[in-house]
């Protein structure tokens, strides 16, 4: 279980202290998929950053299993996020100058895994998402949907327990973009993984079994 306990957020600019978080406490239980939803500047990517160690609150505590992630260093947050999660962003992501196999197997071979191994456990994941003939294109030569497909292959490729996604389809057409949904739910369904969604599109966040309403830091409805 990944468990927010009343969390805030502040930044201070020259003599301003802006207030982006105000007391959020959340729990996602294991296999549940919640939506973050929100206009922008509500909050929701500033907790989603928390709730994956990316960031640490100004106060309040982020814990998942016996780890606490908030009180940790980034060099422990760091060895967390490589076992335990997986990130989908809306701008994909990709590192230009590796081909699609390449993306995929970099986090296992970071993680310590061989070349010959990662790269296996690579194939694997982009013949899931339907990319088995596009193992050697840049991610130049592949379309924006082709590009998303890519990212959540690389990020199931490490098998996290957790997945963040962050306006997954945001740079997507409707069409591609609801294929790309498909994807995403699926496989987080069939591995049984939790699923954390931040979006401002309520069809998108109303697709996961809960959804959590932001507004000016604050938690405004839970569905």
């Amino acid at each position: 279980m990944l468990i927010a306990d009343t969390l805030f957020k502040t930044v201070t600019l020259g003599d301003q202290t802006i207030e982006i978080l105000k007391g959020i406490s959340l729990e996602i239980k294991p296999g549940e998929s919640i939506a973050i939803l929100g206009a922008s500047g509500s909050g929701k990517s500033t907790l989603l950053g928390l709730l994956a160690g990316l960031d640490t609150p100004s106060s309040g505590s982020v814990r998942h299993k016996t780890f606490s992630v908030s009180d940790a260093d980034e060099d422990a947050r760091a060895l967390w996020r490589g076992n335990e999660v997986g990130f989908v962003f809306q701008s994909f992501q990709l590192l230009p100058s590796l081909t699609a196999l390449d993306n995929v197997a970099l986090p296992v071979q970071l993680a310590g895994m061989t070349a010959s191994e990662a790269k296996a456990r690579a194939l694997n994941q982009l013949n899931r998402v339907g990319l088995g003939q596009r193992l050697a294109h840049f991610p130049k030569q592949l379309s924006g949907g082709e590009q998303q497909r890519v990212a959540i292959a690389r990020a199931f490729v490490t098998e996290p327990n957790l997945l963040f996604a962050d306006e997954p389809t945001g740079n997507l057409d409707g069409s591609t973009g609801d294929h790309v949904a498909d994807l995403l739910f699926s496989m987080t369904a069939a591995h049984d993984k939790s699923l954390i969604l931040v979006t401002h599109d309520p069809a998108l966040a109303h697709r996961c079994q809960r959804v959590v309403r932001i507004d000016k830091g604050l938690l405004e409805a839970v569905t």
